[in-house]
């Protein structure tokens, strides 16, 4: 496994390289969990809605706040939001989160 730091995003896995922020470096705790998230992925590229929904409900509030803080402090990690990121020059779509983001909107339009 490849690991890579960015300025942007917290965490992301293309293939066999996991892409994290490299302020990361400076909040061991979120790292590891970060890291592992990642590890925990698989060769699935980039969608894996059971895993990362199942991980969604396993995150704790001092995880969720620790993450909030971060893409505070550090704005560039905010892209993470986004279903759509550039790496190397080259568009990649994060399923999960466009499948994620979708029920959303759908649970909001049913009880609306």
């Amino acid at each position: 496994m490849k690991i890579e730091y960015s300025d942007w995003g917290l965490a992301n896995r293309i293939g066999n390289t996991i892409i994290l922020n490299k302020n990361l470096k400076n909040n061991p705790w979120l790292h590891q969990i970060l890291l592992e998230h990642e590890e925990g992925h698989g060769d699935t590229l980039g969608f894996d809605i059971k895993y990362d929904f199942k991980s969604l409900t396993q995150t704790t509030l001092k995880e969720l706040t620790m993450r909030i803080a971060f893409m505070i402090k550090h704005p560039k990690s905010l892209i993470q939001i986004s279903p759509i990121w550039i790496y190397k020059g080259r568009p990649y779509l994060d399923a999960s989160l466009i499948i994620m983001y979708l029920l959303a909107a759908g649970i909001i339009y049913l009880f609306y």
